[in-house]
């Protein structure tokens, strides 16, 4: 019934002015005709659509994006001192494509106030993130974790931010135009996506394949520049544009965040290497210093210390029987009845006899710490 009816006006129209019918009408029903794989569209099986709403912290920024690298959301981004050329981008004669970073945007002039501001995740916390979560810390090396995004998600519907920047002199005049080629775009990244479109033999395939989530860079603001060959072309033509420059973005926002992963997993190991041998140092003044420098003091300690380390050694090699016979050998209050425990601390104090002198020891953390009491005449 509507088409009889559409067909009727175009009747009309054609018949009362020619000229409408050769610019106006013509193209409608050439369009109509190119999405007949449009006007039934089921239910779609996986994800329902794409979440466009409160998903960028800053969308002033991200069209002219690194203007001043000390007041961008994370001044500790490893591409904050980057030019502006480095950043994924793809040109077409349809659309223009940029990718850029939430941490290179630059806040707002008038910012959101809680609870309606958009959070995002450092790359401090993420590499953090990356190291203490294994999932991602393996022994071959640690991988990036993916994006955290803390607000406005929701379940079934898949996250992205997006600024298309449609200009009067590159689309229309006309704001009905330009929100027409605007809405066309995220269309087209709902069909590209979400219902995997393909185009085989000039018609759109959907849900041939699983959706194309892994297309989608979260933690990124894509920056779409359209033209005005979009509000004409169809979307056999529209899609295959749209998904070339998904890839494109995809492959190049990996390939930088991995090389900024490796340079930050590499400066985080080095730290804590540092930390460790600082704090794992051997003593100046018993272990560094050779034995011909040593008074006979410090000599007699170092054996002494070195007997006690060994004996420990040997002793948490044995079985419970025959530490439990060994140490019921020995003399009272040196040594716990228990085997020795890196965990368990023993204050008691405790005396003995060796080469004629007098020592107090201490077991403090299941080390036998000696020093020397002198003798009182």
């Amino acid at each position: 019934m509507r088409e009889q009816c559409l067909n009727e006006f175009g009747r009309r129209l054609s018949n009362e002015c020619p000229i409408i019918r050769h610019c106006f009408w013509t193209p409608i029903i050439t369009y109509m005709q190119k999405c007949k794989e449009l006007s039934r569209l089921t239910k779609a099986p996986n994800l329902s659509s794409l979440l466009f709403r409160k998903q960028c912290p800053a969308s002033s920024s991200a069209i002219q994006p690194l203007q001043d690298a000390e007041t961008v959301l994370d001044p500790g981004h490893p591409a904050v001192n980057l030019p502006r050329k480095y950043l994924p981008r793809f040109y077409s004669s349809v659309l223009n494509v940029t990718a850029t970073p939430f941490g290179l945007l630059q806040p707002e002039s008038f910012p959101c106030q809680p609870p309606f501001e958009v959070p995002i995740e450092s790359w401090a916390e993420r590499i953090s993130r990356s190291l203490s979560d294994p999932a991602t810390r393996r022994l071959d090396g640690a991988t990036l974790a993916p994006v955290h995004l803390p607000k406005f998600q929701k379940r079934g519907r898949l996250s992205i931010s997006l600024v298309t920047v449609a200009g009067k002199k590159a689309t229309s005049k006309k704001k009905v135009v330009r929100l027409r080629i605007i809405n066309k775009v995220k269309n087209a990244l709902y069909l590209a996506v979400i219902r995997a479109a393909e185009v085989e033999d000039g018609k759109l395939v959907l849900d041939k394949v699983l959706p194309r989530q892994d297309l989608i860079c979260r933690g990124w603001t894509y920056t779409v520049f359209p033209s005005l060959e979009i509000y004409r072309m169809p979307f056999s033509e529209l899609i295959p544009v749209v998904l070339q420059a998904l890839r494109s973005i995809h492959k190049k926002a990996v390939e930088l965040e991995n090389s900024w992963a490796q340079k930050s997993f590499a400066q985080g190991y080095n730290s804590s290497r540092n930390m460790t041998e600082r704090f794992s140092a051997p003593s100046k003044s018993m272990s560094t210093r050779p034995t011909e420098d040593m008074t006979s003091y410090e000599r007699r300690n170092r054996i002494l210390l070195d007997a006690e380390m060994n004996d420990l050694a040997a002793r948490s090699s044995l079985s419970f029987d025959e530490w439990s016979s060994r140490t019921s050998s020995r003399s009272s209050g040196i040594v716990s009845s228990s085997p020795p425990n890196a965990f368990q601390i023993d204050s008691k104090p405790g005396k003995q006899q060796r080469c004629g002198r007098t020592y107090s020891v201490t077991c403090t953390f299941g080390l036998d710490i000696i020093q020397e009491t002198p003798e009182r005449e």
